[in-house]
């Protein structure tokens, strides 16, 4: 419509990660390079069956978390399920409102991004 502001193209991309943050060895290298190379090329990444939390992305991927707002909903053990989602800081600008939800732990975050006169709202689930 014209004189309506637009949000730039969103480029996402969505991953079961398999047990992202269960072990840290030979697999995790590849599955860390794999997703530093959808970091790249993505505005938001939905990550499923991460097993792990923020602090486990903090701590691994520590460059991930200062470039990407983070949002994690994480079953207690992390044995099993946890959902990410990630949204590119350079994308939503820094006046901006995000809230994340858990509707189901370790399976379901809805993530409500807020700016200007537009909201987009993003459900990142784990069957």
């Amino acid at each position: 419509m014209p004189g309506r502001a637009r949000l730039p193209a969103l480029r996402l991309a969505t991953w079961n990660a398999a047990a992202l943050f269960h072990k840290c060895g030979r697999r995790f290298a590849a599955k860390r390079a794999f997703l530093q190379q959808l970091a790249r090329s993505s505005d938001v990444i939905l990550l499923q069956e991460t097993h792990g939390d923020v602090e486990h992305l903090k701590t691994f991927m520590p460059e991930l978390a200062r470039e990407f707002h983070v949002g994690c909903s994480s079953a207690s053990p992390f044995t099993a399920g946890g959902v990410v989602t990630l949204l590119s800081r350079k994308w939503i600008g820094g006046d901006c409102e995000v809230v994340h939800s858990v509707a189901v732990e370790g399976r379901v975050l809805r993530t409500c991004f807020a700016g200007g006169s537009h909201t987009l709202v993003l459900w990142n689930i784990h069957n």
